[in-house]
């Protein structure tokens, strides 16, 4: 019996999102809280990710305000939630698409905002987006998953005081927000 490359990646990343639940999940209390540049780890995120979207000639940009204070933070699971919001972003844009990765600070909070230009979420499902194996129908039909990505990405990000929300229209892309309170400044 041989399994495709695809199947073995996908069967990764599926042991890779159940291990993330295992230590991030509404019960886990596993946080490294320290010091973080939030733009240096946003741009760590982008970086791993451009191969992705290289492969589907997405076009990956960063947007910053060009002065971002160092918050207190879990630099490995704020940096899953960015990694998946941009993975996630990648998998549902069409080809030749673009993708802003925007970060910008208000007088109380951190935002990063991940903007694409593709399949959007329908508008009836957009209130299950954060349950736990939810998919919306229009992303079961394009990429394999497990549902659990975004679900995990809303406890992490409540674990740290924040939140995470986003913008979309079907057929016409998606913005995820991620906004991180500077009262964990540091």
């Amino acid at each position: 019996m041989s399994l495709s490359h695809e199947s073995i990646k996908l069967a990764l990343a599926s042991i890779g999102d159940v291990l993330l639940y295992e230590n991030s999940g509404p019960e886990s209390t596993d946080y490294s809280f320290a010091d973080t540049d939030f733009r240096a780890l946003t741009e760590e995120m982008i970086y791993d990710m451009s191969p992705q979207a290289k492969k589907r000639n997405i076009h990956l940009s960063l947007n910053a305000d060009p002065v971002l204070p160092h918050i207190n933070l879990d630099r490995k699971k704020i940096g899953a939630v960015i990694q998946n919001l941009i993975e996630n972003a990648i998998k549902y844009s069409h080809e030749n698409g673009a993708i802003e990765v925007k970060l910008s600070k208000t007088a109380n909070t951190a935002v990063l905002a991940v903007k694409d230009n593709g399949i959007g979420i329908p508008e009836k499902e957009q209130g299950l987006i954060f349950n736990r194996f939810f998919r919306a129908s229009n992303a079961e039909e394009q990429e394999e998953g497990m549902g659990i990505g975004l679900y995990i990405g809303k406890h992490i990000v409540d674990t740290h005081r924040g939140k995470l929300w986003f913008t979309s229209t079907a057929n016409q892309g998606t913005t995820f927000y991620l906004e991180l309170p500077l009262e964990n400044q540091v």
